[in-house]
C-alpha cells in the first residue's frame, strides 16, 4: 500500500495540488462508507488521499453605489488518472462569502467527466464600501473503491488493488477578480482592494486562457 498526501502549496495567484493512492491486496473492509454519508466506519482508512488549500481574503470595492457581484476567475490544467473505474480522482473548488448571495459557489469534476479549462466562482448582492471576507477552498482528491456497512459480511474479506492520482502542479491560476453589475457587465472606475494581494484588474470581460483541461 502507498498513499501520498501533499498540502497545497501556494504562490502568488497560483496553486499547486497533487495527491495519489496506490493499493495492492487491500481488504474491502478497510474502507467502508459510514452510515452518516462520510468515509470510515471504525476501519483503517477514514480519509482518502487529498491535497487542499484554503485561502481567506478581505475585499473592499469602492466607486459605486448599491450592490455588486464579485467573481474569482481561474484557469486550470492538470491530470486526473485511475487504473480501474472503481477508483476515483477529482478536483473541487468552492467560494464562500458570509455577505451576499451565492450564484456559482462551487463544483467538483472527476476523472470520468469532461474537465473544464476555466471556471468562475461568483457571489452577488455585495455592498460597495463595506469589506467582505471571501473564503476560497480548492482540493484535489483520490478515492479507493468503497463498500457499505451492510456489505462487510460478504465483501469485507475480499481484496482489491489499483491506483489513482490527481496532479495540478503549478496549474491552477487565479487570473483575476472581476466586479460586475446585476447583468454581469464589468463596472468601470471601481477600486478593488484585496488583502490577499490577488490580481484585481483589468475590469474587462474574461475570455480565458488557451490550453486544455486535465486528461486521463
Amino acid at each position: 500500500m502507498g498513499m501520498d498526501y501533499e498540502p497545497g502549496r501556494t504562490h502568488p495567484q497560483q496553486f499547486d495540488l497533487a495527491t495519489s493512492i496506490d493499493l495492492s491486496n487491500y481488504r474491502h473492509d478497510m474502507y467502508v462508507w459510514g452510515p452518516n454519508g462520510s468515509p470510515g466506519n471504525g476501519y483503517a482508512i477514514t480519509t482518502p488521499g487529498a491535497s487542499s488549500v484554503r485561502l481567506n481574503d478581505g475585499i473592499t470595492v469602492k466607486g459605486g453605489t448599491g450592490v455588486y457581484s464579485l467573481s474569482y476567475l481561474f484557469s486550470v490544467d492538470g491530470k486526473l488518472t485511475d487504473s480501474d473505474p472503481t477508483f476515483d480522482a477529482g478536483f473541487c473548488a468552492s467560494l464562500s462569502i458570509p455577505t451576499g448571495k451565492g450564484t456559482v459557489t462551487g463544483f467538483c469534476d472527476t476523472v470520468n467527466q469532461p474537465f473544464r479549462s476555466t471556471f468562475t466562482l461568483t457571489y452577488a448582492d455585495l455592498p460597495f464600501g463595506g469589506p467582505v471576507d471571501p473564503t476560497l477552498y480548492l482540493v484535489a482528491y483520490v478515492l479507493p473503491p468503497i463498500i457499505y456497512p451492510a456489505d462487510v459480511g460478504t465483501l469485507g474479506a475480499t481484496t482489491f488493488g489499483g491506483s489513482a492520482s490527481a496532479n495540478f502542479g503549478s496549474t491552477i491560476t487565479l487570473e483575476s477578480l472581476l466586479v460586475t453589475d446585476s447583468n454581469g457587465k464589468p463596472i468601470p472606475g471601481v477600486k478593488i482592494t484585496s488583502t490577499g494581494g490577488y490580481n484585481t484588474g483589468p475590469q474587462t470581460p474574461y475570455s480565458g486562457r488557451s490550453g486544455h483541461g486535465p486528461s486521463r
